[in-house]
């Protein structure tokens, strides 16, 4: 038994942990402070548990706890399962709990307010209110407990199933529903603005909460102007209202002299369901959750803020003659007292204005004006009131003053013009405000004009005369101003164009004109500018009709010019006038001819033509006659170059022929002739004249030249061996006057073609060839040998001679001779250039000496 009761006693330790943490997280101020829970009587037995301890299912035995509050009984459920509460033996029929806190497990409080009595029975579906308290106390045991309702409940009977239906549903919504407490509260804000509402000025309110508001009461103001009120929307006077409706603030409009600054407080029922947790006053009994009433009581307030310096005064200046806006004019308001509120100046559209003034009387006055018009002395007396603009319409006068005119002509001051006709323009009205005409004296004078800009058009005049041009003019205050218009003779004048004949783009700066007039008389000398210009002067058509040009000098290049051209003036304008130059103009001819035989004619020589800058000028190249000619070409010096000789067998002459264009037409004739080719080559060669069988036979060459006046292609020296004779051993090649590289052959008995024993030899340098180094077959050796030069210039040669070493037979005999054969050649274009030399040797044997034995003679 006392393990049992141990086992109780911590089970209901941890439920009310439970509850409490659930709960004692939120503390709030509540409408009640305590409640006394009371038994009202047994709920009947229509729904079972599954008692598992047992294996039975067995009744639920439900007291029904309620407590009263104003005259109203409340359910009250029960927090802890396994505490005796109200209607149990160990707590009595009745025992007080305190409240200080709200129910703050969302879950349970979603059951309660899903639940009875803020749900009646037959919307949950049942029967009455016991069966539906059943309902709602085994969901919140379910929550706590989290018991599964589906397994743990069933019906005793069909109302115990209905209930057992209802307690799912609820846990269901009590778990996994979506709805929170709301933050209750309550505003009041306005509808629209602070608007004029008969002798008053109103503001509307209407009240505002996040949950339903059944009623609200104004419980207290403060601030309010004298003689204000709150109403109903008809006006009538009242601080309780429904939920919905909306209030009016009222202030009469004599007491918006100030701003206004007030506070209202409301009370108001809002549907907050409140679930409130009550704490047992008796040791080991139920703590339990309290029903209230859906409405609480919130408090809240509304505010009036108003700026009552909202009055204005808009001032409209007009002149008073046109009634158009006067920018410029400054105004200052006082008070009544003299203290100064503020300055404003009109505007171009001659309106200044003062706001932000509070419901009072001031005084209006101008303090400057605009420089065009008359300061005004009076004073105005303006009455502001609240949100309204009092508009002041002043007019001011224009100062004025006069003008007066002089018509003269313009060269002779002492000319008057008289009946001149003028418009005035006014720049203040953008139109002609009159028409007038100058006396026989050329004056004019108009008064009283206003102040400002004018303009005086002139529209007409003598017919010779031009009309002078618009005059502006500015009228002075209380003033005469005076003004000399002259007028100018109608003018002519004439521009001379100078260009070239033959290209008019040309301008010709430094040409020197007379200017005569109809009896020839010169009147004046112009010379051209850079642009080919020259002007003259300005001649009045009225003494000058027509003028004469006639050039007298031009540039040096160009041949003058000696038409003389007669010009009509035209009134006020420049008459141009084109005079052509032609250039001094020459031409070069070219004959080209063989300098040997100077009848030979050269075609196709081509000359390049060049100025003295050595611009090219143009490439000319000679006909079938040996004749080029040139085009035009200006005076000036020139110079011809010969660029090609048209021909592969005449060398270019690279003189520079000059020549100078002096006079016009002439014709400059030069005659150039060309050398033709030479194409000449040499060889020479000496040598061993005598030899004894089995000597050496040496050889020594010279001259291997081009001796033509062009370069050579394919220079070639070669020498044939006398192989009968005698067998090649070493050659020297020598060194040349050019630096080049060569290749040296050698041909055999035994081949058909040159076989290449040196290349890249270099002509400085001197080289031993040893010819008996090469390896030949034993009836096999060389017949020829060939230095293969390349192509060479004119005045090719040796500087050092080449040489060459061979070996005689042993068996040569007496008197046996042999030539040894050398020669060049070049080819230029196609001609080929060839030179041989030769050297004979001979064989001596000399006769064999023998000692002359003499006869012996007797002792």
């Amino acid at each position: 038994m006392l393990k049992s009761i141990t086992k109780k006693s911590i089970a209901l330790i941890m439920v009310l942990l439970t509850i409490l943490s659930a709960f004692s997280n939120f503390t709030y101020a509540t409408e009640i402070s305590s409640a006394y829970v009371q038994n009202g009587g047994d709920c009947g037995y229509h729904l079972q548990f599954y008692n598992s301890a047992k294996n039975v299912w067995s009744y639920i035995i439900t007291t029904f706890a309620y407590y009263e509050n104003g005259g109203v009984q409340y359910p009250a459920y029960c927090l802890n399962r396994d505490l005796p509460g109200v209607g149990g033996q160990a707590a009595g029929d009745a025992y007080s709990v305190n409240v200080n806190q709200v129910i703050n497990d969302v879950r349970i409080w979603r059951v309660a307010i899903n639940s009875y009595p803020y749900q009646s029975p037959e919307s949950l579906g049942l029967e009455n209110k016991y069966d539906a308290f059943v309902a709602t106390k085994q969901s919140i045991y379910c929550i706590i407990y989290g018991t599964d309702p589906t397994t743990y409940y069933r019906g005793g009977d069909s109302r115990g199933e209905a209930i057992k239906n209802a307690i799912v549903r609820l846990v269901d919504i009590g778990r996994n529903g979506s709805q929170t407490p709301a933050n209750t509260e309550v505003s009041a804000n306005k509808v629209g603005g602070f608007t004029e509402d008969g002798d008053y000025y109103s503001q509307e309110y209407s009240i505002n909460s996040p949950v339903e508001t059944s009623q609200y009461i104004i419980t207290a103001t403060n601030g309010l102007p004298n003689g204000s009120k709150i109403t109903n929307m008809s006006n009538n006077e009242q601080n309780s209202f429904a939920g919905s409706e909306h209030f009016k603030i009222k202030v009469p409009k004599t007491e918006l002299n100030k701003d206004i600054d007030v506070t209202i407080t409301l009370q108001a029922k809002c549907k907050t369901y409140p679930v409130f947790y009550g704490e047992t006053t008796v040791p080991g009994t139920q703590n339990y959750l309290l029903t209230f009433d859906p409405f609480g009581d919130v408090t809240g307030m509304a505010k009036l803020n108003v700026k009552t310096n909202t009055g204005k005064i808009k001032i409209v200046k007009n002149d008073v003659d046109t009634n158009q806006p006067i920018e410029g004019v400054t105004f200052q308001l006082t008070k009544k007292d003299g203290t100064v509120i503020a300055n404003s100046t009109t505007n171009k559209n001659g309106e200044a204005s003062f706001s932000n003034l509070y419901q009072e009387n001031y005084v209006l006055k101008e303090i400057s004006t605009n420089s065009n018009y008359i300061l005004s002395e009076k004073s105005f007396d303006v009455n502001v009131e609240y949100n309204q603009t009092n508009t002041q319409t002043i007019k001011n006068e224009h100062k004025k003053g006069n003008i007066k005119v002089y018509k003269i002509d313009k060269d002779n001051k002492k000319v008057v013009l008289g009946n001149v006709e003028f418009k005035l323009y006014s720049e203040e009205f953008k139109k002609i405000i009159g028409t007038y005409y100058t006396d026989v004296n050329g004056e004019l004078e108009i008064k009283n004009l206003r102040t400002g800009n004018y303009k005086l058009i002139e529209t007409k005049t003598n017919k010779w005369y031009n009309l002078a041009n618009d005059t502006e003019i500015k009228v002075e205050w209380d003033k005469e101003t005076t003004k000399n218009i002259e007028n100018e003779l109608k003018k002519g004048q004439v521009k001379v164009i100078k260009v070239d004949k033959d290209n008019n783009e040309v301008k010709l700066e430094g040409v020197e004109f007379e200017v005569l007039d109809e009896n020839d008389k010169v009147l004046e000398k112009i010379i051209t500018d850079e642009n080919g210009e020259a002007l003259t002067s300005r001649y009045a058509i009225r003494d000058f009709a027509k003028l004469k040009l006639r050039e007298t000098k031009t540039l040096d290049t160009y041949v003058l010019s000696d038409k003389v051209e007669t010009i009509e003036l035209k009134e006020n304008q420049i008459t141009n006038i084109k005079f052509e130059n032609e250039r001094i103009k020459g031409k070069v001819e070219i004959t080209k001819v063989d300098s040997k035989d100077e009848n030979k004619k050269l075609e196709g020589a081509k000359f390049g033509l060049y100025d003295e800058k050595d611009n090219l000028i143009e490439t000319l190249v000679t006909d079938k006659d040996g004749i080029a000619t040139s085009q035009d070409l200006y005076k000036g010096k020139y110079y011809l170059k010969e660029l090609e000789t048209g021909s592969n067998y005449y060398l270019l002459n690279e003189d520079t022929f000059e020549f100078e264009i002096a006079n016009n037409g002439e014709t400059i004739k030069k005659t150039i002739k060309n050398e033709p080719t030479d194409i000449t080559v040499d060889v020479d060669k000496t040598g061993t004249t005598e030899i004894k069988p089995g000597e050496d036979v040496n050889y020594e060459f010279s001259n291997v030249a081009n001796n033509s006046n062009v370069y050579l292609d394919n220079f070639k020296w070669y020498d044939y061996i006398p192989t009968d004779y005698i067998r090649l051993q070493k050659m020297t090649t020598g060194t040349w006057n050019q630096d080049l590289t060569y290749k040296v052959y050698y041909k055999t008995n035994k081949s058909n073609d040159y076989v290449l024993f040196k290349e890249d030899l270099s002509t400085n340098e001197n080289y031993d060839l040893d010819f008996t180094q090469i390896v030949l077959a034993d009836d096999e050796y060389i017949t020829e040998t060939c230095f293969d030069f390349g192509k060479v210039e004119k005045g090719f040669r040796e500087s050092t001679s080449p040489t060459m070493n061979c070996k005689s037979f042993d068996i040569l005999k007496e008197n046996d001779t042999f030539t040894n054969h050398t020669k060049t050649v070049g080819t230029y274009f196609g001609v080929t250039a060839e030179a041989n030399s030769k050297w004979t040797t001979i064989t001596h044997i000399p006769e064999e000496k023998h000692e002359i034995v003499l006869p012996r003679t007797g002792k």
